[in-house]
């Protein structure tokens, strides 16, 4: 068996780098703290350490039936000058994303009416409301399909006065 530990010329850890024995099918890769393990038949290979922006190392190494080999390397960063970048686009397209949804409604109608605010909720798109009874029953307020304990509803309503909107946010958790 032989293991170690991987570390950069700055001391780093440098964890999930492959190591491998060239031309074999034994390797794996480092853990979090830079250490590898590889089991292998006794014999002479060539350690090979690879890792993301670094330069692969390579080392001999000798395995001997029944001990177990420790293998420290230090491998150095590599940085790569690139020449130009070229972005290409094949086209622009807006998103508008956003936590919730906010709908107004024109109240001007309501004024001087008999109507009432489930009466303008109505009128929201995926909103229908059902009573059980007359005036101050209770309501059962469904929200594009879903309704009791299948969603929790928070509803903000905000009347501006004089401007003749009724703002309402419903947002699902």
């Amino acid at each position: 068996m032989i293991s170690g530990k991987i570390l950069s010329t700055e001391k780093e850890i440098v964890d999930f780098a492959t190591v491998y024995l060239k031309g074999t099918s034994y390797g794996g890769t480092t853990n979090q703290e830079g250490i590898y393990h590889i089991k292998a038949p006794a014999g002479n290979y060539t350690l090979v350490v690879s890792a993301i922006g670094y330069k692969t190392v390579e080392k001999q190494v000798k395995l001997i039936a029944g001990e177990r080999v420790k293998q420290n390397l230090t491998i150095t960063p590599e940085t790569q000058q690139l020449d130009e970048v070229t972005i290409v686009s094949t086209g622009v397209t807006r998103l508008k994303r956003s936590a919730f949804n906010a709908v107004a409604v024109d109240t001007r109608e309501l004024q001087n009416t008999t109507k009432n605010l489930s009466e303008a909720l109505q009128k929201l798109p995926g909103m229908k409301l059902r009573e059980s009874g007359g005036v101050g029953s209770d309501m059962q307020l469904m929200l594009d399909g879903f309704s009791g304990n299948m969603s929790k509803c928070l509803s903000m309503v905000y009347l501006r006065k004089g401007q003749g909107k009724l703002l309402t946010s419903i947002i699902f958790q």
